[in-house]
């Protein structure tokens, strides 16, 4: 059974009236509960005692234990280290990014995301 409160086709928190992104489950799931309720993130988070900034500084401790594990964040590379270091060397040579871009069949951004990363580690290292 789920209690739904609708306006023009799309859910919304009974609690504020906000567009709804959850479904709570007014008696827990692990207990039998089949009774739902929607309700906007910030609502879902107060129904579990849980306070929009803690959320916050729970998501920043648990990248911070990734990193520690050594997992990489975000999104892979378009171009294997091999090809960062052709595209350095062909950008000394002269070489324009939209040329290089073409040749790797990647956008210009990764391009210019290899060189601005080699000229803060060079300015780092100065």
């Amino acid at each position: 059974m789920s209690i739904s409160y609708v306006s023009r086709g799309k859910p919304v928190c009974i609690n504020c009236g906000a567009p709804a992104q959850e479904k709570h489950h007014v008696v827990p799931d692990s207990l039998g509960g089949t009774a739902t309720v929607y309700l906007c993130n910030a609502c879902h988070g107060l129904a579990h005692g849980m306070h929009r900034a803690d959320i916050r500084e729970l998501t920043k401790r648990g990248l911070a234990k990734a990193k520690a594990r050594g997992v990489v964040l975000g999104r892979p590379s378009a171009l294997s280290d091999e090809q960062q270091a052709q595209v350095l060397a062909r950008l000394a040579e002269g070489a324009t990014v939209y040329a290089l871009a073409q040749e790797f069949n990647v956008d210009r951004r990764s391009i210019r995301r290899v060189r601005d990363s080699a000229n803060a580690a060079a300015a780092v290292d100065a």
